[in-house]
C-alpha cells in the first residue's frame, strides 16, 4: 500500500513543475525571469530546510518537491527563454546538454559512494568495483533527493527529445518504439518492485524512477496523439485531482508517521 501511495504522490507532484511553467510563460519576459529566479530560491531554501527534518519519509517527500521545483526554474523556464533568446528549438538547447550529462553519468558510474541501485548494478556487471562496499549510513536525504529528481527528468527528456528529433530518430522511428516498449516493460517491473516496498521514504525514492519511466510512456502517447496533456492545457477537473491527490498524499504520510512512532 505504501508503495502505491507513493507512486501516485509522485506521479502527482512533477505536474506541479510543469504548471508552474506553464503559467510563467504567460507572463512577460521579465516576470518570466521572476518566476525562474523565484523557483531556485524556493528549491534552494527548501533544501536547506531539510535539515532540520528529522523523518526520512518527510524530509524525501520535501526534497522531491525541491527538485521539480528547481527544475522548473532552471530549465523549463530557463532553457525556453535561453533557446528563444538565440532563436532556437528548445528540443535542440536541450540536447546540446549531453554533452554535461554523460560526464555525469560517469562520475555516478565510478563514485562508489553513490549507492543507487542502477549504478551499484551496472559497478558489478561492469567490474569496475575495488572491492567490496560496506552499507553506509545516509541521515540527510533532503538534498540527495532533489539531486535524484532533477537528474533524471532531465535524462528522461533527453532521451524523449532525441527520441522525437527529425534529425536523428523521429516521433514514429523505430527507436521512439523501441524506448515506448521498453519504458512500459520496466515500469511495470518497478512498480510491481515498488509494491514490496515497507517504509515510506523507501517507497518514495523508489517511486521516482518509476514514475518517471511510466510517465516517459504517457508523453510519447501524447506525442502519437494517441491522448492529449492535461498538464499543459491545465484543465480545471486536471488540476483539481492534482490538488486532491496532492492534500491526501500530506494526510496519508503524516498517518503513516503516527503508527510508525505509535509501534
Amino acid at each position: 500500500m505504501k508503495g502505491v501511495v507513493a507512486f501516485f504522490t509522485v506521479l502527482f507532484i512533477i505536474p506541479l513543475g510543469h504548471a508552474i511553467t506553464v503559467l510563467a510563460l504567460k507572463l512577460p519576459l521579465n516576470g518570466q525571469l521572476l518566476i525562474a529566479v523565484a523557483c531556485i530560491i524556493a528549491a534552494t531554501v527548501i533544501i536547506y530546510v531539510t535539515k532540520y527534518i528529522k523523518s526520512p519519509a518527510w524530509e524525501t517527500f520535501t526534497g522531491m518537491i525541491a527538485g521539480v521545483i528547481l527544475w522548473a526554474g532552471l530549465v523549463e523556464i530557463g532553457v525556453k527563454i535561453g533557446a528563444q533568446a538565440l532563436e532556437i528549438e528548445e528540443k535542440k538547447a536541450m540536447e546540446f546538454s549531453l554533452a554535461i550529462v554523460i560526464p555525469l553519468l560517469l562520475y555516478l558510474l565510478f563514485n562508489e559512494q553513490v549507492r543507487c541501485n542502477l549504478f551499484i548494478s551496472l559497478r558489478k556487471g561492469l567490474h569496475i568495483l575495488r572491492g567490496n562496499q560496506q552499507e553506509t549510513t545516509i541521515d540527510h536525504w533532503g538534498p540527495r533527493v532533489a539531486f535524484k529528481m532533477f537528474t533524471m527528468i532531465w535524462i528522461g527528456h533527453l532521451i524523449l527529445f532525441f527520441a522525437y528529433d527529425e534529425d536523428f530518430f523521429g516521433p514514429q522511428g523505430l527507436f521512439c518504439k523501441i524506448t515506448f516498449i521498453l519504458c512500459l516493460l520496466g515500469g511495470s517491473y518497478l512498480f510491481y518492485k515498488l509494491t514490496k516496498a515497507e517504509e515510506m521514504d523507501f517507497a518514495f525514492r523508489y517511486a521516482m524512477p518509476t514514475v518517471i519511466v511510466i510517465w516517459s510512456c504517457i508523453e510519447i502517447l501524447a506525442k502519437w496523439k494517441i491522448l492529449s496533456e492535461p498538464w499543459i492545457t491545465l484543465n480545471p477537473v486536471f488540476l483539481v485531482i492534482v490538488t486532491v491527490a496532492f492534500v491526501s498524499a500530506l494526510f496519508l504520510i503524516v498517518r503513516a508517521e503516527r503508527r510508525k512512532k505509535q509501534t
